[in-house]
């Protein structure tokens, strides 16, 4: 008997199984979470609570599309979602046809959420989704199980090159497997309902049931489940909002329990913090919410005309900028800048999805700006991710193709230490006659970070100015956060009410930064290829003052000897500054000494600024 490819495959199908002690902590942690946002939003007056409402379901049903690259008219699902919710849709744009039936699915799986789930009304919203027949212009099979004798793959990549993720119990199958996912669905369990609502996930979207829709579909099963967690006729939490932050490890999660049996606690552990992602993000918005009503209850008495109000509400709800331009050169002013900052970089566009309409209206808003402000340096985007993902792949290409608008491109990755360490030569076959690269966002992403994250941005920046050529700029995005309030891990700095806490990676960007140069110096590192990834080293000068730097990174877990080999003319001694550490340690001190030029010495973990 062949071993089994995926999950379907295995004998026991589909008795799931979970290490009870890997997710009880969390699952207690977000049925906690859970009551503290229930409660804050029992603390909203009726009004306050329903158009709270409004939005979570408008950014559940946009984001649940945006999942599979379909986006919608934000306007028009707000505007459906209001009339749906019993609210005031005055001004609000009429919904299309198609925005209708879209938002009637969730209505119809969070107000009825206590129905049994039927074929009938699997195959109901389905028809909603696909109200032509049609996905794109291909014709698929609606408002019933997919049909015919093709395997259903989850696939990626171009034509000729694709990539199989996944394989789906044959047609013949579907109708046996869906009896048995909904009459589980619709008896009583023992099984706490959250983890019902994980398992639901999971299961349907192994199933994949139709021609197309399917994780728009399993996500809607989700919301139903845990309104029914919830005990609430509406949503005050975005699971899909809380995917879409992290719609690589989605995939990479679905993939992985796809083809790994049936313990599928790795994929609870996933689905959990997730979900506290989600709740977490909703407490903090109905916090903000309350503390707005508190402070117009303490200030009902107090004078204020409308436009004050107006501007007061606006601080509240996220300023958007609209005060006029005397206003904003006044607060420059007296913010000791009287002269215009001359700005020289503008950036279109931030972790897209790179489809037909994102390509046409960038080009088009880029093109408006060159325009303008030929002078102006236009920096256009790649996605979230690195090679080889798709948004890459087509943002450079789009940029390429419009290399007379597009100065540089924006790159965002959060990777593995080890990813760091092994992708040194990631930017030396960039091509040197396209768009610079800008690396807008990154970070080694372990935990809260730690030595080891820090030396493996230093080995990053070491190679990235090596390819200053193309790399033009980098920064560090995650730069603060209070502790215990944050959803996003490392950040540079912690802090308190009382103190603030440097990580390594601080010193790591304060070292390249206090030690910077404009000319890089062409540089080798004679080291064995065992450890070659391990170690790196940059020179730099600075052509205002004339200083040079070399920087070294040592990864490896035993003290480096290094000698130079004299073809840089150098002081007899050398004064450095850097750290050292052990790998996961989250607090380091900045040291500085000096050491002879012909034995440089670095400690093991240690990452070292010397000029020279």
């Amino acid at each position: 008997m062949t071993h089994p490819v995926w999950i379907w495959q295995y004998e026991q199908w589909p008795h799931f199984c979970w290490n009870d002690s890997n997710i009880i902590s969390l699952l207690a942690h977000v049925r906690e979470r859970q009551g503290e946002l229930i409660g804050l939003m029992n603390g909203l007056g009726f009004d306050t609570q329903h158009r709270n409402a409004l939005e979570v379901m408008t950014e559940d049903v946009l984001r649940n599309a945006e999942i599979e690259g379909m986006l919608l008219n934000p306007n028009h699902v707000r505007s459906s979602v209001a009339k749906h919710l019993g609210l005031d849709a005055a001004g609000m744009p009429e919904a299309d046809h198609y925005t209708e039936g879209v938002v009637q699915i969730l209505i119809d799986a969070v107000q009825k959420s206590s129905d049994p789930l039927t074929a009938e009304r699997l195959f109901n919203w389905h028809a909603a989704l696909f109200p032509t027949g049609r996905a794109g212009i291909s014709p698929i099979t609606v408002a019933a199980w997919r049909q015919g004798s093709e395997p259903m793959l989850v696939v990626s990549e171009a034509m000729g090159k694709e990539v199989v993720h996944y394989q789906a119990p044959d047609s013949d199958q579907v109708p046996q497997e869906m009896e048995r996912f909904i009459q589980w669905i619709n008896q009583e369990s023992t099984i706490d309902p959250v983890l019902k609502a994980a398992i639901a996930h999971l299961w349907f979207v192994n199933i994949h049931p139709f021609d197309d829709g399917n994780g728009r579909l399993t996500r809607t099963i989700t919301d139903m489940l845990l309104a029914r967690a919830d005990r609430m006729p509406m949503r005050f939490y975005s699971m899909s909002a809380a995917i879409l932050r992290n719609k690589r490890g989605y995939y990479e999660i679905l993939e992985y329990s796809g083809k790994h049996g049936l313990d599928i606690t790795q994929w609870l552990i996933w689905f959990l913090q997730t979900m506290e992602d989600a709740i977490s993000t909703a407490i903090n918005n109905t916090q903000r919410v309350l503390q707005k009503s508190l402070f117009w209850q303490r200030h009902f008495s107090t004078s204020l005309n409308e436009r004050q109000i107006k501007i007061i509400n606006r601080l509240w709800d996220g300023l958007e900028g609209k005060l006029n331009t005397s206003k904003w050169a006044k607060m420059r002013a007296d913010a000791g800048h009287p002269e215009p900052f001359n700005l020289k970089y503008i950036g279109v566009g931030n972790e897209d999805f790179v489809s037909t309409v994102f390509e046409e209206r960038c080009l088009m808003i880029s093109k408006a700006i060159k325009e303008k402000y030929p002078d102006i340096i236009l920096c256009g985007t790649v996605g979230p991710f690195h090679a080889p993902s798709s948004d890459y792949v087509e943002g450079w290409k789009f940029a390429n193709q419009h290399r007379d608008v597009f100065d540089m491109v924006d790159e965002h990755y959060y990777e593995s230490v080890g990813w760091f360490l092994n992708n040194q030569h990631y930017y030396d076959h960039y091509d040197r006659t396209g768009p610079k690269g800008y690396l807008g966002e990154y970070a080694a992403r372990v935990g809260k970070g730690g030595v080891d994250c820090a030396l493996a941005e230093a080995v990053h920046l070491c190679n990235v100015e090596r390819n200053a050529d193309v790399v033009t700029m980098t920064s560090y995005a995650p730069l603060l956060s209070k502790n215990g309030h944050s959803n996003w891990s490392p950040d540079m700095m912690y802090f308190d009410n009382h103190r603030v806490d440097k990580t390594p990676s601080y010193y790591t960007q304060w070292l390249f930064g206090n030690y910077a140069g404009d000319n890089y110096i062409s540089s080798v590192l004679k080291t064995h290829e065992a450890v070659a990834n391990r170690i790196a080293a940059s020179v730099v000068t600075d052509s205002k003052t004339g200083k040079r730097y070399l920087r070294i990174v040592n990864v490896l877990p035993v003290q480096v000897s290094l000698t130079l080999d004299g073809s840089l003319p150098v002081a007899d001694t050398l004064k450095w500054q850097g750290f050292s550490g052990k790998p996961g340690q989250q607090r380091v001190k900045l040291l500085q000494g000096e050491m002879p030029e012909n034995n440089i010495v670095l400690p093991p973990y240690s990452f070292y600024v010397m000029e020279i």
